[in-house]
């Protein structure tokens, strides 16, 4: 049966990707911006570009698919951050938002969603923040964005 086989490849060795940065991103005070990644953690059905689109992971192969991303940002004690998970078509998947009190820390924050996509469809991370001045998502090991094929 095609499905089985389907889902006994999937178990095994199931199409994902995790990239991260080697550097540090800006983010413009009040403005979500698409987080780039130019670096694989590993990329097992060639979803990821290090030199075109970085801020992407496209599916080549259809189906249920978890996306995670985690993003430390620059120690800074106002406003609020964001982070958000998207879907190429459909949009926002998942979304984490952190109010700051006045404690001037470098918060390290966590986002997770599934959805399901077709092939040549994509999903992307973002962030944003309003410290009233420009910040900074670094390149610490926090930083990943994730997407693994969970289901068919």
């Amino acid at each position: 049966n095609q499905e089985i086989r389907d889902n006994m490849t999937m178990a095994g060795n199931p199409p994902r990707m995790k990239v991260r940065r080697s550097g540090t991103q800006s983010l413009t005070n009040n403005v979500i911006t698409d987080l780039t990644w130019d670096q694989e953690f590993y990329d097992s059905d060639s979803m990821h570009s290090t030199s075109v689109n970085t801020q992407r992971g496209t599916t080549n192969t259809a189906g249920l698919y978890e996306l995670q991303l985690d993003l430390e940002f620059q120690a800074n004690a106002a406003g609020h951050r964001g982070i958000h998970l998207n879907h190429s078509v459909d949009g926002i998947v998942a979304k984490h938002y952190l109010p700051l009190t006045g404690a001037a820390v470098s918060p390290i924050m966590y986002v997770a969603g599934d959805y399901q996509f077709t092939a040549g469809q994509y999903g992307f991370s973002q962030a944003w923040q309003t410290s009233g001045t420009t910040l900074v998502v670094g390149a610490s090991v926090w930083d990943s964005f994730t997407m693994r094929r969970v289901s068919v």
